[in-house]
């Protein structure tokens, strides 16, 4: 693809807010992942994180454009990196990104509890069915936790 103009990379640099230190966010448009996006050429949308590789170091080609900061509305080339679509994955599992897969605890979008009230509910002598109304969860969630089938991974200790 041919190199952006000039007129495209002054409506880029309008829609970024800078920092000294830290990220540069992408106020424009968004993916509803919180990727920036803006329309290239007219027609073809491209996230703003590559957008801000190609006006810096050229076109990234067939690679992925990834983020150190993990930030997705961040658009500064030094928080980012050019790697292949196995170089994001293996990035997003060691940083606990993974999706798809089950996450544990406060991670899982689908929680409705946190530790605290994890820690609340096992150390409790309440009955489940006032819990139950307390955290707004069924009781056989309440006696999952107690019995440690679910949020096996937070530690007796921290009890």
């Amino acid at each position: 693809m041919k190199r952006p103009n000039p007129e495209a990379i002054r409506r880029f640099w309008s829609r970024v807010e800078h920092q000294k230190e830290g990220c540069w966010v992408w106020t424009g448009a968004k993916w509803r992942n919180g990727y920036g996006v803006l329309k290239f050429h007219g027609r073809k949308n491209i996230g703003a994180h590559r957008f801000s590789w190609w006006v810096h170091y050229g076109d990234p080609g067939s690679l992925n454009v990834l983020h150190k900061c993990d930030n997705p509305s961040c658009i500064r080339p030094s928080h980012l990196f050019l790697g292949t679509y196995a170089d994001n994955s293996q990035d997003m599992m060691r940083k606990g990104r993974k999706r798809g897969g089950v996450q544990q605890g406060e991670k899982n979008h689908r929680s409705k509890l946190t530790v605290s009230d994890v820690q609340h509910i096992r150390q409790s002598e309440v009955k489940s069915n006032k819990l139950e109304k307390l955290f707004g969860v069924s009781q056989s969630c309440i006696s999952s936790i107690r019995c440690r089938l679910t949020w096996k991974h937070i530690p007796l200790e921290d009890l």
